[in-house]
């Protein structure tokens, strides 16, 4: 594969994890373009692999969809590592702001969810 068709081959691959992610969060183009600063056309453009997009513009998408940028432009085995550590680190910010009360009520929550999902698998 020369310079090239790479170049075309990552253009691509990035188009389709946008789309991918986007239609994940339950956006629209024009949402996500809304959520980003950029314009929906400029967003149209990159999902079909076109164009390239200025860190700025990866930025901004990144953010709109509440993502690292890394998801968007890194190879598939680093991907979710990173969408798992992100989330990680937002649900321990959360964690913490609880209160005892509130942290009680979770644990309780949890406690029923683990035990609907052992009646699940019983079946």
């Amino acid at each position: 594969m020369n310079q090239s068709e790479k170049y075309i081959s990552r253009c691509i691959l990035l188009g389709k994890r946008l789309r991918m992610y986007r239609e994940r969060a339950g956006l629209t183009i024009a949402q996500l373009a809304e959520l980003a600063d950029v314009a929906p056309t400029t967003l149209a453009e990159i999902e079909r692999g076109n164009g390239n997009p200025r860190y700025d513009t990866l930025c901004g998408l990144s953010a709109g969809l509440g993502l690292p940028i890394t998801a968007l432009v890194q190879h598939e085995d680093m991907m979710m590592r990173d969408i798992y550590l992100e989330s990680a680190k937002e649900l321990l910010i959360l964690i913490n702001e609880l209160t005892d009360a509130e942290r009680q009520k979770l644990n309780q929550l949890v406690f029923i969810f683990q035990r609907i999902n052992s009646w699940k698998e019983k079946e």
